[in-house]
């Protein structure tokens, strides 16, 4: 399935009994497109905050079942707003601690999306699956849609791990991978943004609470290291999810352009890169195997100022399409876990 599914027809694609859910209309955005759930209000001025308390076991048995779950139509449109509607789902934001990505801290908890230029895209990912602590959930407030493009499209971890077939998931499961980071400057994130704070000490002391390797190479490049798993068991469903960074961190994925700039920079010494956990490199076809799997994969649909997106961070992965115009996306991550035994 790709974005192509996506006519703009919203039908409903399953008839079920009220559930409580008086004033909203549950559909799918087509008969074939089971990602995301939409639930939208058919009357103005319904509160989401207040709706969301009401019918949380109903939207946690739907978010098991799809992975994520579209809000459209409330009156919820501002930040603040989705701040208190985050909170309503779990009260504890998470901080964007040892991030990969530059972003924008709005309000406690709130933070921009990834700000990467527009024409690029942002490839399918599960949120800091790169790292041993990781949000259960994902929320996604559109403030402005982009002119064009800008989608957010999603993935089933559920399905790819099954579209990958025995060879992949089994090589993954049988082996750690390595994300390997220097932090130096003018090249990607700074560490001073990466661990929020100048203090060396308190760099280092966040490694050791996380198992995370590291060495100053000098005094301004940091180098860490840490090994994760590629597949992991929800810890709810008890369904195993494909959940790894590696197509996104290899050097295979850079651009020409890119890469080209990279080029006279030791591999040791690359932004960010993998290995598998005795050393060795990973194979490049399997990785774009992997890549052109999410492109199979992933399901698009059109944002619309005030829509809330609820993701379940193991069971769906997202992206980002490249876009025209303004575009105003905020996200919010909760339920901090770690990675399950298989």
């Amino acid at each position: 399935m790709d974005g192509a599914v996506n006519k703009k027809i919203e039908r409903r694609s399953r008839q079920r009994p009220d559930l409580n859910e008086k004033g909203v209309k549950r559909f799918f955005f087509s008969e074939e497109q089971k990602l995301p759930l939409v639930f939208r209000a058919e009357y103005a001025g319904l509160d989401l905050r207040i709706w969301l308390s009401e019918n949380a076991a109903l939207i946690k048995r739907e978010l098991d079942a799809s992975g994520a779950v579209l809000f459209r139509g409330f009156a919820n449109t501002s930040i603040e707003e989705f701040n208190q509607v985050v909170r309503a789902w779990n009260p504890e934001l998470m901080d964007y601690d040892f991030g990969s990505t530059p972003r924008t801290n709005l309000q406690a908890g709130i933070y921009t999306s990834t700000e990467y230029p527009a024409d690029q895209e942002i490839v399918m990912h599960n949120e800091m699956a790169y790292t041993g602590k990781y949000p259960a959930y994902l929320w996604f407030y559109c403030h402005q849609p982009a002119e064009s493009g800008g989608q957010t499209p999603l993935a089933d971890s559920r399905e790819m791990y099954k579209m990958l077939g025995q060879e992949i998931t089994q090589l993954f499961e049988s082996r750690k991978i390595v994300y390997c980071r220097n932090y130096k400057p003018g090249i990607d994130v700074p560490w001073t943004s990466v661990f929020r704070t100048t203090d060396k000490q308190a760099v280092e002391a966040f490694c050791a609470d996380h198992n995370i390797d590291f060495e100053w190479v000098n005094d301004e490049h940091l180098r860490t290291r840490e090994a994760c798993p590629g597949v992991i068991t929800h810890p709810e469903t008890r369904e195993k999810v494909w959940f790894n960074q590696a197509h996104l961190f290899h050097i295979s994925n850079l651009s020409e352009e890119l890469a080209g700039q990279l080029a006279m920079i030791p591999e040791a010494d690359l932004p960010r890169n993998v290995y598998w956990d005795n050393g060795e490199p990973m194979d490049t076809a399997i990785l774009d195997k992997i890549r052109s799997t999410f492109r199979q994969a992933k399901v698009k649909f059109d944002w619309q100022a005030g829509d809330m997106l609820l993701v379940d961070n193991l069971l769906a992965s997202h992206g980002r399409e490249p876009y025209s115009g303004s575009r105003k996306i905020l996200v919010a991550m909760q339920g901090a876990l770690t990675a399950e035994p298989i």
